[in-house]
């Protein structure tokens, strides 16, 4: 993988800026937007993480993998475009549908307190009813 490693803002001492190179400029960007894809989809491996990332990369120099680029440059939208959408009635965001998003769901019963912060409210009405159990039952 390559991200941007040369003349990065960066950093000096005395609490002033300059420009730096080198690993350990390109490092974040890559760790980046690996905390940005668990973020996103906290189930993920490592192993799936990296496939992200490295599908995402936009391919550099000679085509596939060589010395100066690796496998290209990191690209965040393209790694982002490759996650499987999120299931909504997922309410706990483990990846799966099941007596926990149900016990969530049933802890919430009734109107919203807050129509935005509502996560169990799938069909937008403000509360969480027959309708939305019906939601959540029909993913299981």
């Amino acid at each position: 993988m390559s991200a941007p490693g040369v003349n990065v803002w960066s950093l000096g001492p005395s609490s002033s800026y300059t420009y730096k190179s080198g690993t350990s400029m390109s490092v974040p960007h890559v760790t980046g937007l690996a905390a940005l894809l668990w973020s996103a989809q906290p189930t993920l491996t490592h192993l799936e993480v990296r496939a992200l990332i490295e599908q995402g990369a936009v391919d550099l120099g000679t085509p596939g993998r060589d010395d100066f680029y690796g496998l290209g440059r990191i690209d965040a939208a393209a790694s982002f475009a490759l996650l499987a959408p999120p299931i909504p009635e997922d309410l706990n965001g483990d990846g799966a549908v099941n007596a926990q998003d149900l016990a969530i769901m049933l802890s919430a019963w009734g109107p919203c307190a807050s129509c935005d912060a509502c996560v169990a409210d799938l069909n937008g009405d403000c509360a969480v009813g027959p309708q939305d159990l019906a939601q959540l039952l029909a993913a299981w």
